[in-house]
């Protein structure tokens, strides 16, 4: 019995680190840049969610339009987490490692990541859409930093944190 308990204290740190690691810090801001492409900083919906293969290849199939149109099935299927920007709140937002939303998606065991925000369409927006963004899961990663900025007519991953726009 006594060999056993230092063993307990051994699985008990790496089960609580192991289920802890599972989780991004992530962040979202607006570009200077949108106001000065629009003339103000437009009402915007962006849409963070991890998902299966099968989510990301319906999503990509409908497109951004189609994904944002109101009740859209396959969006409140994915339950995302969804961030508004507007001329009134521009502040950059933070979904830290420990908000719950990062539990439930795990429990589907996904694979991309997914960003997509409801800016307007350019003339013919190349393909891939850049106002989605979907990116490969690592089957075993650590807390990982990811940043983006919203840009006039795309998302852009950045290497830190968005400090948001002047204030005005």
């Amino acid at each position: 019995m006594r060999n056993k308990i230092p063993v307990l204290w051994l699985i008990i740190p790496v089960s609580v680190l192991s289920a802890c690691a599972s989780r991004y810090d992530f962040a979202v801001g607006v570009s200077d840049l949108l106001k000065q492409y629009y003339g103000l900083y437009p009402s915007i919906e962006l849409d963070l969610a991890l998902v299966i293969d099968s989510e990301a290849d319906d999503i990509k199939a409908a497109g951004v339009d189609k994904y944002f149109e109101p009740g859209n099935s396959l969006r409140e299927k994915l339950e995302p987490h969804t961030i508004f920007f507007s001329d009134e709140d521009i502040k950059t937002i933070q979904i830290v490692p420990e908000d719950d939303h990062w539990y439930k998606w795990f429990k589907k065991k996904p694979t991309q990541f997914l960003l997509i925000v409801s800016l307007p369409p350019e003339a013919s927006p190349p393909s891939p859409d850049p106002r989605m963004v979907l990116l490969p899961m690592e089957a075993q990663f650590t807390i990982q930093s990811m940043f983006f900025q919203v840009e006039p007519t795309k998302l852009n991953k950045v290497n830190v944190k968005p400090k948001g726009p002047k204030p005005k």
